[in-house]
């Protein structure tokens, strides 16, 4: 009986190989030519690429163009390197960013610039406190979030310096915000005071009063947008949420 089976046993082995050379030699040309054809991929090449002056530059990237600041110069660069313009401001450029059409500059953190894509000064605005955060929206609305030992607060201003909304938050800290037709703005706010992470969708008129809010606990909101139909869009980590502009 041993016998047997050990002979059953070999001859399931040897039926195994056989069939496994076989298989090898009617499918090498197949894997030899996936072979050539992986070994044929070619990396991307890059085309066009800015390298800023400085490594202690301040650097803005967008659609075809590369603002850098350095100490108190600031240029823009098309994609093939050319300086566009330039410009001095007075004190040290700590920050650039991007808003709307426009660049918003930040000045030695006490001060906000907003420039034109073409170069042009629009205004200048000397913040009384200095801000602890700044936020821009691809809708032209700037937010600037100042703390203090009582109450964090905000402003909201559009690009033409006029200031839309202001608000007080407590000791919580933006994350994200976003604006509709410069009346709403909701702001996605984050509190760990209490030793855990609540997250709070507010939604605020000019007038700077809560027209409603939500909850959540221990999950973070980084994205807020409204979309053309004045929806507003809400992306955390896990989930997309979707709220009417009334809430």
């Amino acid at each position: 009986m041993s016998t047997r089976r050990t002979i059953s046993i070999s001859l399931f082995v040897l039926i195994i190989a056989v069939l496994a050379i076989t298989a090898l030699i009617i499918f090498k040309d197949y894997i030899f030519e996936s072979k050539l054809i992986l070994g044929d991929i070619k990396k991307l090449e890059i085309e066009k690429e800015l390298v800023p002056i400085s490594n202690n530059s301040v650097i803005y990237n967008g659609p075809d163009i590369m603002v850098e600041g350095e100490n108190s110069n600031i240029r823009a660069k098309n994609m093939d390197g050319t300086i566009l313009w330039s410009m001095k401001l007075d004190g040290t450029i700590s920050n650039i960013l991007g808003c709307g059409k426009d660049i918003i500059v930040i000045i030695n953190n006490s001060e906000m610039a907003v420039v034109s894509k073409t170069g042009e000064l629009l205004w200048l605005y000397e913040l009384v406190v200095p801000a602890s955060d700044i936020y821009s929206s691809d809708k032209g609305l700037i937010l600037i979030q100042y703390k203090d030992e009582k109450s964090n607060y905000f402003d909201i201003f559009d690009l033409k310096g006029i200031k839309l909304c202001n608000g007080y938050i407590s000791k919580a800290q933006v994350v994200s915000f976003d604006g509709i037709d410069n009346k709403y703005f909701t702001l996605s706010l984050m509190d760990i005071s209490n030793n855990k992470i609540v997250t709070k969708l507010a939604t605020y008129n000019n007038k700077g009063e809560i027209i409603w809010a939500q909850d959540f606990e221990d999950i973070l909101i980084p994205v807020l947008k409204y979309n053309e139909r004045g929806e507003l869009v809400a992306i955390s980590d896990n989930s997309i949420m979707k709220y009417r502009s009334d809430g």
